[in-house]
């Protein structure tokens, strides 16, 4: 689903979602909008028999500035499960139907920022990395080491050494 598809209705319920999965303070920001610091051009939603919102992942079209040059990636995003769905493998199922669709191009890797007791099961591993992005909140530029920036490919190609500007 795109970004541009959503309606009143699903974005509201999308962030009633955000704002009960990730709790204060992320939920000031996301009662606001759908998104913590950008907005994703992508979502994938699963929803119950009865047609409540039960799972989200949004995704984010990025091209990253490597040393051996730029590649597309996924920015994987806004992800978050109902409390009352939780531990079922509900999540393990959306990142597969999500990744199925990525895996189609042009994107050669999913990035997140995530729990690798989480994401390892659905083909994520940690990478050490040093990242290059602008802080949302002061527009400043930053480098620093995520110890739970994670990553999944989606060919041969490996992840590359050095230095990722996030853009």
């Amino acid at each position: 689903l795109s970004s541009a598809e959503i309606g009143v209705t699903l974005d509201r319920q999308l962030r009633d979602l955000l704002c009960l999965a990730y709790g204060q303070p992320a939920a000031a920001v996301f009662d606001l909008r759908r998104y913590y610091h950008e907005p994703p051009q992508w979502h994938w939603t699963m929803r119950d028999g009865a047609g409540r919102l039960m799972a989200h992942a949004a995704v984010h079209d990025k091209t990253l500035g490597t040393p051996q040059g730029d590649i597309e990636a996924a920015g994987i995003g806004e992800v978050c499960v109902h409390p009352n769905y939780r531990g079922r493998g509900y999540l393990r199922q959306l990142l597969a139907a999500m990744h199925a669709d990525l895996e189609k191009g042009p994107a050669l890797f999913a990035i997140l920022m995530g729990n690798p007791q989480i994401y390892t099961s659905s083909g994520y591993v940690l990478v050490n990395n040093k990242f290059l992005y602008r802080d949302g909140e002061h527009g400043n530029w930053r480098e620093e080491h995520f110890d739970h920036a994670m990553v999944r490919a989606f060919s041969e190609r490996p992840w590359p050494q050095g230095r990722i500007d996030l853009r």
